[in-house]
């Protein structure tokens, strides 16, 4: 089988099992227990961090800023050792 028909394969089975929950009563139990008050509980903390300003960029420049820290440090790594690797390849890598 291509690598494709796993992917689908297991998404069927996720909606399958997903409706199951849904159709039995320990299914909607569970869902009504765990998972809703899991998912309210998500929401309203990334809503609370939506909203402040302050907290949204303390999440945007921590989201940025090491992934470009990391690409800098690869980038000054690769030239310590005396290479040469372009910044936007570094990045890539």
């Amino acid at each position: 089988m291509p690598a494709g028909r796993y992917v689908l394969s297991a998404i069927a089975l996720a909606l399958a099992a997903g409706g199951v929950l849904a159709v039995t009563p320990v299914g909607r139990r569970f869902l009504h227990e765990k998972v809703w008050p899991f998912l309210r509980a998500a929401a309203s903390t990334v809503t609370g961090v939506a909203s402040d300003p302050a907290k949204l960029a303390l999440l945007v420049t921590g989201a940025l800023g090491l992934p470009l820290i990391q690409v800098v440090g690869l980038a000054l790594s690769v030239h310590a050792f005396g290479g040469y690797l372009p910044f936007v390849q570094a990045g890539a890598v």
